[in-house]
């Protein structure tokens, strides 16, 4: 989201800490490129930014590639302004689609997720190459290893806090969709899962929806070419451990910085003290 980004870093009073982004992409063989994706966003500054010109962002998180090569590799990269100390990155073993990248910072670890979105059409592993049951089967084995994953991250103690951030390819109910909720097999029932099973296994909180209340309509995904709002969805979240809920300022959706992407930016303020 180039134009997002700029207007984003143009119009706040200080940078964010962390800018964390999903569905990148770039050509076979030039995965080292993926630093210099946003390169349209502003001047390249500061000695230790290489290949990034992002105007304030001075370390980048070694990004999360797909192993399937289709003839783009895509995945997650998350950027960290230069002042943040981050003790460690690391992608995970259950997933070789570009989809998971964990920062740890002190006490505090963030996820940058880009889900599955479910159909019935066959996945296929991109190690093996082999189909092995439908994308609607592999978004769901995928929430259950995410939620593993978080269950062992916080028994780590240099991270007892845990935020996951990004497109979870989800709407958790019917006030999260326009114009309608997809209530059929089987998105309802990974939607059931998810609400009942994954997000209290991770003991984690949608803080937008808790902020901002049950009766208020938010939305991050928007159809292309369509009126805005006349159909979209929120399928892009915030979720923070319990214990740290009030630790969140702020959470908000900026629509009106949609740029040329489907989704709009996902702002959350937290206050690591």
């Amino acid at each position: 989201m180039p134009t997002s980004l700029k207007r984003l870093t143009s119009t706040r009073p200080t940078s964010p800490d962390v800018q964390i982004v999903q569905a990148d992409r770039a050509p076979v063989g030039q995965e080292e490129d993926v630093p210099a994706i946003p390169e349209t966003i502003g001047e390249k500054y500061g000695e230790k930014v290489v290949a990034s010109k992002l105007p304030y962002i001075d370390e980048l998180v070694p990004p999360s590639l797909s192993y399937a090569k289709r003839g783009k590799n895509f995945g997650v990269v998350t950027y960290v302004r230069d002042d943040v100390k981050v003790l460690r990155t690391r992608e995970v073993d259950w997933d070789k689609e570009g989809r998971v990248v964990v920062i740890e910072l002190d006490g505090l670890a963030i996820y940058n997720v880009y889900a599955l979105n479910g159909s019935e059409y066959p996945w296929n592993d991109p190690q093996t190459g082999k189909t092995r049951g439908s994308r609607n089967e592999r978004k769901r084995e995928f929430n259950r290893l995410l939620m593993e994953d978080v269950k062992h991250q916080r028994k780590n103690p240099q991270t007892p806090h845990i935020i996951l951030v990004g497109d979870f390819n989800i709407s958790l109910a019917a006030i999260d969709c326009f114009p309608r909720l997809r209530t059929e097999y089987p998105h309802n029932v990974a939607r059931q899962e998810f609400n009942e099973q994954i997000i209290p296994g991770m003991h984690v909180v949608d803080v937008w929806r808790k902020i901002h209340g049950m009766e208020t309509k938010g939305y991050s995904w928007f159809a292309v070419g369509k009126p805005h709002r006349s159909d979209a969805a929120r399928v892009d979240y915030a979720l923070v451990c319990e214990d740290a809920v009030d630790r969140v300022k702020s959470v908000e959706y900026l629509e009106k910085d949609q740029g040329r992407s489907d989704h709009c930016p996902l702002v959350l303020k937290f206050s690591m003290k």
